[in-house]
């Protein structure tokens, strides 16, 4: 890949610097980062807001069912109410009738009803007649309205249960209903984020042409002393390896970091000695102690404040720019950033395992600073080292703060 790219400087007007694109390039690079990070965390908050509007819906579908049911048990006690107040009516009607009778039977003395009948049997079978009817029309009565009074408390519980599950039926349209307005919102600023990191990118990628036109006009000047092919997997400034950092602590309890701050950590020789070939130990985010990627998760996790979780046996340093957003929401792209992991070897049939570093500085001629464990020289490995690499030779791995 060759840089062709001229940039015509009007007369009177300076050409920037390498050195003063580059601050406003990671001023950049860091927005794309954080609207990367924002755009995951509301595309979560999407999908659970359109999962929640989903559930409350069938929830609404199964209340509505519900009071369906309601309706139909209420019309059919309202049926049997009026068929029992029918029933009711039929009833009285019969037993005035047989009143009647048998008050104008009584209104005679016995000895008059006995003269008046055929015979004996007759008298008799009148008198019982009379009394058997009163009797069952009484009790016929007093059958039903006990019915009715218990059909009228059924309608009315149900009719309780109705009201019950309209009121709950409402509090969930309304809970649904502010739920969509979070979604609706949701999505439009997740719109406007995108919006933000296409027009970050564009603007990101008139600094890269600008950076790289730069470079090219200061080589002429001898300001790069780099003539690489931009994507050459190189190095400069090597530190030397420098055994396994197991620096002792201080007063403070905090350790000296070859070349930075003091830090309240160190990565250490607490665990076997590649020398041995004893790789068993696995560190805490499923990884080999003392390989790149063992020291790499250690360094980004407490050096840089980072969500740095288990790989879950997908850890090889090639597999980073895929498992890491995939496991824990990381960001890849090809955007540079102190803190960031540096990938060699992602996407190269080539590297087995690929390299991984961590960035510490951004150098104004394109190049990063790195540190790292494992880059194996003559053999010796399982140590640190620092050295800077071509910002293009690699793939970056953003994670998200904790």
């Amino acid at each position: 890949m060759v840089w062709s790219m001229l940039v015509i400087v009007p007369a009177g007007v300076s050409a920037r610097t390498s050195a003063e694109i580059q601050q406003e390039l990671n001023a950049v690079n860091q927005q794309i980062v954080d609207l990367q990070h924002q755009l995951h965390a509301l595309s979560g908050q999407r999908q659970t807001l359109e999962r929640d509007v989903a559930i409350l819906y069938n929830e609404i579908l199964m209340l509505e069912a519900q009071i369906a049911l309601s309706e139909a048990e209420l019309e059919r006690l309202e049926n049997e109410i009026a068929d029992a107040e029918e029933r009711i009516d039929r009833n009285l009607t019969f037993m005035a009738d047989g009143l009647v009778s048998i008050f104008l039977s009584e209104s005679m003395s016995p000895l008059e009803r006995l003269f008046g009948s055929a015979n004996i049997g007759d008298f008799v079978d009148s008198e019982t007649q009379m009394r058997m009817m009163s009797s069952h029309l009484a009790t016929s009565v007093s059958e039903v309205r006990a019915d009715r009074e218990q059909m009228v408390k059924d309608q009315y519980e149900m009719e309780r249960i109705k009201a019950e599950q309209v009121l709950q039926r409402n509090g969930v349209q309304m809970r649904r209903n502010q739920q969509a307005q979070l979604l609706a919102e949701t999505r439009g600023q997740e719109a406007e984020f995108q919006r933000m990191n296409q027009q970050a990118n564009a603007n990101r990628a008139r600094l890269q042409e600008e950076f790289y036109a730069a470079i090219m006009r200061e080589a002429g000047n001898g300001q790069n002393n780099s003539t690489r092919p931009p994507g050459t997997r190189t190095f400069r400034n090597f530190s030397g390896l420098q055994g396994c950092i197991n620096f002792p602590a201080s007063a403070t309890g905090t350790v000296q970091w070859p070349g930075t701050a003091a830090r309240a950590y160190s990565y250490g020789c607490n665990h076997a000695s590649f020398a041995t070939h004893s790789w068993a130990t696995v560190d805490m985010w499923q990884l080999y102690n003392r390989e790149c990627v063992s020291f790499a998760a250690h360094r980004i996790y407490h050096g840089f404040n980072r969500d740095v979780r288990g790989f879950a046996g997908a850890g090889n340093a090639k597999m980073w720019p895929d498992t890491a957003p995939r496991i824990m929401g990381a960001v890849a792209n090809n955007v540079p950033a102190v803190g960031a992991a540096a990938i060699w070897g992602y996407n190269d049939p080539t590297s087995q395992f690929g390299h991984v570093m961590v960035v510490e500085a951004i150098r104004s001629d394109g190049w990063v600073l790195v540190s790292q464990f494992n880059f194996i020289v003559n053999g010796r490995r399982g140590e640190y080292s620092t050295m800077e690499i071509p910002a293009d030779s690699a793939v970056f791995v953003h994670f998200r703060s904790r």
